[in-house]
């Protein structure tokens, strides 16, 4: 079997039929579709249900709520293909997707394929991701310090979403170790992957349909996100070592990208903290006297203005002004 296509599902019933459809519509069969159904408490589960018995392609997996970071872990567990492919349940795949990547694969001996996504509005809007590399790049050897300097950079090699991966290239036995992350999942399962790919091979078309609704707009301040940057920074220098990239310039990357993680947690995302304001402030004390925020912070000139303006702001102002900057912040969409 060449793929798995792997559907985490939470209380999406009002889009799973469309996502599904369109792995069900692809012009080839040569695929099995793992559904993980993550305690959803609507309909969700019983759409998927219903599927499964229709198409033995498909299975379906009912589990108790276990949050993003652990579905997608138990997901490649479970899938018999040779490539994976993860598809969020109020997305889809383009047409002629898989039979598009499997003439890549079958062209080239790649172990994975990274590609662009198109975001649609309910609206009618969309809009398609910018070109990260040219297309058709093949990172290999010393070359795939360009994707890892990319992850420092940023987070546009990120999404799970973007990327069909050889199934060997996870390394479960290091995921099943880490704490339950609620930022930043989608890096912390690309690492080992992307780290174990001999070649990967880049696309400038795209193939994803992200889709932008209320729910993805909007979201609560969650206090915990803080220890999730600081989880994701030491494991990153823990990579820099694997990569032979655990140099000054790098080191500084990797400064600077926690810094940049900072600000958008605490003052630029499109958090919401009411109700919570108690969890901010203690936030921001937390950040305050964090060490590596201490140490990060030498390197503060090397920050776009937005990022380092914010950094001041969280580091020199009184926690009752930034308490009042936020929620304005918030509610003008002045964030990244």
């Amino acid at each position: 079997m060449l793929f798995s296509i792997l559907v985490p599902l939470y209380n999406t019933e009002k889009y799973i039929t469309e996502c599904l459809q369109s792995v069900l519509t692809q012009d080839m069969d040569d695929y099995e579709l793992i559904i993980i159904n993550d305690g959803s408490i609507d309909n969700s589960g019983v759409i998927a249900d219903n599927y499964a018995k229709k198409d033995k392609r498909i299975k379906v997996i009912h589990q108790k709520n276990r949050g993003i970071f652990h579905t997608r872990r138990i997901a490649v567990e479970k899938a018999s293909g040779k490539f994976v492919i993860f598809l969020d349940a109020d997305d889809t795949l383009k047409t002629n997707t898989l039979s598009r990547l499997r003439d890549e694969l079958q062209t080239d001996d790649l172990d994975m394929i990274l590609y662009k996504w198109e975001r649609f509005y309910e609206s009618g809007k969309k809009k398609v991701s910018n070109n990260l590399f040219a297309h058709n790049t093949v990172f290999e050897g010393d070359s795939k310090k360009y994707l890892y300097e990319k992850i420092l950079k940023g987070s546009s090699l990120n999404s799970m979403c973007l990327k069909v991966i050889k199934r060997t290239c996870f390394d479960l036995v290091e995921i099943k170790t880490f704490p339950s992350i609620t930022m930043g999942d989608d890096l912390v399962h690309t690492l080992s992957p992307l780290t174990n790919a001999k070649r990967v091979k880049y696309l400038g078309e795209a193939f994803y349909n992200y889709r932008i609704h209320e729910k993805s707009m909007s979201s609560v301040f969650n206090p915990v996100i803080h220890q999730n940057n600081k989880f994701i920074y030491e494991l990153l220098k823990r990579y820099l070592v694997k990569w032979d990239m655990d140099s000054t310039i790098y080191k500084t990357l990797l400064y600077q990208r926690y810094l940049k993680s900072t600000a958008s947690f605490i003052l630029l995302s499109k958090s919401k903290i009411k109700g919570k304001e108690r969890e901010y402030v203690n936030s921001l004390k937390e950040v305050r006297n964090d060490e590596i925020f201490k140490e990060a912070y030498d390197y503060i000139r090397g920050l776009p203005v937005l990022y380092k303006i914010a950094i001041l702001v969280i580091k020199k102002l009184n926690h009752n002004i930034i308490l009042g900057i936020k929620p304005v912040i918030t509610r003008f969409k002045i964030f990244i």
